[in-house]
């Protein structure tokens, strides 16, 4: 499954635990079962108050519960810039 990627792959994946068509357990599934996807890491974004139990098992990079404070993302998103360059 290549999930739309086309040229270089990203350095960090922000996904929502809850989505619509593929909640964020089964994209992690995914992800890790992807070669080309499987060493990015991922940050969960979620209301649900559970969200550190959640995410450890997934082996995520780290999580944001919502509200989230844009300001400490983005620091968070440019760290993981800086780590792949």
């Amino acid at each position: 499954m290549v999930l739309g990627l086309s040229g270089e792959p990203p350095s960090l994946i922000l996904s929502d635990l809850v989505m619509p068509v593929m909640d964020g357990r089964t994209f992690r599934k995914y992800q890790l079962q992807s070669p080309s996807l499987a060493s990015i890491p991922v940050i969960l974004l979620s209301s649900e108050g559970e969200l550190a139990r959640t995410s450890a098992p997934l082996g995520t990079a780290g999580y944001f519960l919502k509200p989230i404070e844009i300001e400490v993302l983005l620091e968070v998103i440019r760290s993981f810039e800086t780590l792949a360059t």
